[in-house]
């Protein structure tokens, strides 16, 4: 008995390191399971496989943090929309030479500090001297308490 559960898992284990190197990375996961598929459901559950054998790099490790310097350089407007409880806003990079790729708000109400912010970190790509959009889920709720933000840390990628 334990003979057959041992083979049984050895073969899971060869079919899934098969399906695993058939793809070189997650563009081609997609492209190739995608194929013949119709349904909706059946996209989003290929798109899940695929990502959980290709993850998602942070960004936060492919980009640099930038200065204090280089932040003073952007500037923004946001605001959340109570009913479905989403924060969007736009930057703007007047960095000459910097390609932001991601951002860390801050979310905090009018009684509170910025240092007792909620922290949502945001990839955006914003190239210099651009304007973008940005957007997130809220998940706490502030009340009938104007909510103030800040930008906390920013990533870019240098020219």
């Amino acid at each position: 008995m334990q003979r057959k559960a041992l083979a049984k898992l050895f073969c899971s284990l060869l079919v899934s390191a098969i399906s695993i190197s058939a793809y070189a990375d997650y563009d081609q996961c997609i492209l190739d399971s995608l194929a013949g598929v119709q349904s909706d459901r059946a996209a989003a559950l290929i798109e899940r496989s695929c990502r959980e054998i290709f993850p998602k790099p942070d960004i936060r490790q492919m980009s640099s943090k930038l200065s204090d310097d280089q932040k003073q350089n952007l500037s923004g407007r946001g605001s959340i929309d109570a009913i479905t409880k989403t924060f969007s806003g736009t930057l703007l990079n007047q960095n000459e030479r910097i390609e932001l790729t991601g951002i860390l708000v801050g979310l905090y109400g009018a009684e509170f500090d910025s240092r007792d912010a909620e922290k949502y970190f945001v990839e955006v790509d914003v190239s210099p001297f651009d304007v973008s959009d940005f957007k997130f889920r809220v998940f706490s709720t502030f009340g009938d308490s104007k909510v103030n933000w800040t930008i906390l840390e920013v990533w870019g990628k240098e020219y």
